[in-house]
């Protein structure tokens, strides 16, 4: 298993993932659904964070075939914000047929690295609350509570 940054040539095998990513959190959460286009518009977003100084894209490769991915980026506060730039972790997807091997250890390591290099001291996630397998790993990592979404549908 080889973790290393994206490029430009990952990106159909990271949009196929991220579309069995997005699949796996709609049977959790039907708003997580694709609108038209969505394809072209992942590859599209891809390409602007592979080519951000301000943004990481990994992938964990098996044999050369993607099996996960992760996007980070770090978030420019406001000036009137008493809190610092921060790392925000917006995507982490490890194929079915790869998890529970440490690929999401081994890449969160090299993100908070790449984090520290930067110093940024504090990195946040986004995880659907009934997503327990996400959250599990994300809590087994260190990560805890900071604030909740609620929502109301109109």
């Amino acid at each position: 298993m080889e973790i290393k940054e994206a490029s430009e040539k990952h990106i159909p095998e990271i949009t196929k993932l991220w579309m069995e990513f997005m699949y796996f959190n709609a049977e959790i959460e039907p708003f997580d659904t694709s609108g038209d286009n969505v394809l072209t518009q992942v590859e599209t977003h891809l390409r602007n964070k592979i080519r951000s100084d301000d943004s990481l894209v990994l992938v964990s490769l098996d044999d050369q075939n993607v099996v996960g991915y992760s996007i980070s980026q770090i978030t420019r506060m406001p000036p009137f914000s008493r809190g610092k730039n921060i790392g925000v972790i917006y995507d982490m997807a490890v194929t079915a047929s790869h998890r529970r091997k440490g690929i999401g250890k081994e890449m969160l390591d090299r993100i908070k690295a790449w984090f520290k290099e930067r110093d940024i001291k504090r990195i946040e996630i986004s995880v659907v609350t009934k997503n327990t397998i996400g959250n599990s790993f994300w809590r087994e990592q260190g990560f805890q509570d900071y604030e909740q979404i609620l929502y109301i549908e109109n």
